[in-house]
């Protein structure tokens, strides 16, 4: 547990990195997306096509390296990866890709990683299920 709330600028993937590994950020909710550390590789990386890649790739194998076991920041990372190899050569786009993740917030608000995905799953369909069973009743 924390024992002190500080608030620290973090510029550089490099100091996201840091922030991870030593723990300056702590639980899913923080690192769970990767997205900050991502934002600072996207913001601060070669505009190129071919360098924007490589550049962002070392950034998420760098921020991935920080907690191997932790399951949200790699899947986070690659959803951002998945994001920007979509928007094509358009290195703005890819940008905006990572900015804003892939699809509405809105419509991801209920979405979860695939490894919390098979706990939630029966729950969801049973509540399906009950609606159309509520549904064919009325």
């Amino acid at each position: 547990m924390p024992f002190a709330f500080v608030i620290e600028d973090l510029g550089t993937v490099d100091d996201m990195a840091v922030a991870i590994k030593d723990m300056h950020v702590r639980g899913a909710g923080l690192i769970s997306d990767a997205g900050y550390g991502m934002y600072i590789a996207a913001i601060t990386a070669p505009r190129d096509p071919a360098g924007f890649d490589a550049f962002m790739l070392a950034a998420a194998a760098q921020l991935k390296a920080t907690r191997p076991t932790a399951v949200n920041l790699e899947w986070g990372a690659d959803r951002q990866l998945a994001a920007m190899a979509a928007a094509g050569d358009d290195v703005e786009a890819k940008i905006g890709g990572v900015a804003h993740g892939p699809g509405d917030r809105r419509r991801r608000r209920g979405f979860l990683p695939p490894h919390r995905r098979a706990r939630r799953a029966p729950h969801r369909e049973r509540s399906a299920s009950a609606r159309a069973a509520n549904r064919s009743t009325c």
